[in-house]
This record gives structure tokens, sequence and C-alpha cells, in this order.
């Protein structure tokens, strides 16, 4: 099994998770992930703790403590994870191709009171405000992904996934 990894600065961990976002686009050459396969999102040992109910479980989570995972999700167990996505469809596309629906999937949301396309940043605390989903996505994209990326117009892995319950 495979893990994939979503930021969590920007939430976008938690909107897979809530089921707010079902899409991601990669950087990458080919496809990693095939149509119907299931991936584990991988989140470190310690976060696990909060919704791991049985004592077995939570042993075993215990037992990595000290270890890379404990705090850093790129040096866990797929197997371990508590979420699994299951992916339904891939394209290759550039990056500037996307649509203002897919900004959407992809995390973006619409506040109504104001009006705006937004992401939040939980390190600062604060709301990125756009007039526009492209314009959302292209600056959190260039967040998670590097200054300038969205410029660059790469190509890009676009995969459509559902959460796994």
């Amino acid at each position: 099994m495979k893990k994939i990894m979503f930021n969590k600065r920007y939430m976008l961990e938690a909107s897979v998770i809530d089921g707010d976002k079902n899409q991601t686009r990669r950087i990458e050459s080919g496809f990693r992930y095939r149509i119907g396969e299931v991936i584990a999102i991988a989140q470190p040992y310690q976060e696990l703790l909060r919704c791991t109910k049985s004592d077995r479980n939570r042993a075993k989570l215990y037992s990595f403590m000290g270890t890379a995972g404990w705090n850093n999700k790129m040096f866990v167990k797929p197997e371990l994870m508590n979420h699994f996505i299951k992916i339904t469809a891939r394209r290759k596309e550039m990056l500037q191709d996307i649509s203002d629906s897919d900004c959407l999937a992809e995390g973006i949301d619409y506040d109504d009171y104001t009006k705006k396309y937004c992401f939040f940043d939980l390190e600062r605390s604060k709301w990125h405000e756009y007039d526009t989903p492209r314009e959302a996505f292209a600056n959190l994209i260039d967040r998670v992904s590097g200054k300038g990326t969205w410029e660059s117009n790469p190509d890009v892995a676009a995969y459509e996934f559902e959460l796994l319950k």
C-alpha cells in the first residue's frame, strides 16, 4: 500500500479528511497512482492517537514514540494510518488548465460573507482571500509547491479521489 501526503499548514489534509477536497495535482512524470488504488493519508503517529479507540492500536502507536514517524508523516507506515482515499480518475494536464470547479475540489473555499475565494494559513492564523478560484489556487500552489510554480505552468498529474469511511 502507498501513502499520500497533504499539506497541513494550509488545511489541505483536514479538507481531505472532512471530505471537502477530492482532487490533487502533483508535479510528477507519469502517474504514481492507479485508478481504483486505495492510498493511505499519511499523518504522524502522534496525531493518530487522538482518533484511535482500541487499547491495542494505541499501544502499537506508542511503540513508535521517539521514531522519525512520531512527528513526521514522511516516515510512517501506510498500513497503520486511519484514513484512506481511492483514486477514481486521473489525467495529465498543464497546471494552468485547471477549471474554477476543479479549484474548489482542490480545497479552495468560498466565503459567502466576503464573497471571496480563500484558504486558511494555520501557521499565521490568517485567511488568504481572492476574487476568483483560479487566483486563490494559483497563490495556494505557489505556497505549497514553491514560488513560481503557477507561472512555470508545469505538466501535472491530476487525480480525483473519494474518501473511504
